[in-house]
């Protein structure tokens, strides 16, 4: 944390302490750093690449099955013992649900589509197939824009 918040960008330092600290870079740029253990990286990753309605109801979820779900892991209510944490993907499952990765969670009907396993398929890098950046004649390309779509 003393090297993070001593970094030359930052211009203030909000928050200092041994395992969180925010600060402001030069540009108005906050940013947050944490410090988790091993067993709750995947809780710490979860809960924050999750928006704010996403995360509420997956600990609603997780209240009801008798689980208190926070950003250090997925812990029995009853005995307190951690259940899950140390990835993204055992919370989920714990919970019931198919992984949700960080683009879907909006709390948009995903966590339904989740339960029911019919997430949507999300584009990976292998499933690209052609060049995504091209020209047509309007500027240094050689062909028309409806040449181009025909093809």
């Amino acid at each position: 944390m003393e090297v993070f918040v001593s970094l030359s960008e930052v211009e203030q330092i909000i928050l200092k302490g041994s395992t969180k600290s925010s600060v402001i870079l030069r540009g108005v740029t906050s940013i947050d750093l944490r410090v988790v253990s091993s067993e709750s990286y995947g809780a710490a990753l979860q809960y924050f690449a999750g928006s704010k309605v996403h995360n509420i109801e997956l600990r609603n979820i997780a209240f009801r099955k008798g689980y208190k779900l926070s950003e250090y892991g997925l812990y029995s209510k009853e005995s307190g013992e951690q259940v899950a944490g140390k990835s993204e993907e055992d919370i989920y499952k714990k919970l019931g649900l198919a992984y949700i990765s960080p683009e879907l969670r909006e709390n948009r009907g995903k966590i339904k589509a989740a339960a029911k396993n019919t997430l949507p398929k999300l584009i990976e890098a292998g499933d690209l197939r052609g060049d995504l950046h091209m020209h047509t004649n309007y500027s240094e390309g050689r062909e028309s824009l409806e040449t181009m779509i025909k093809k």
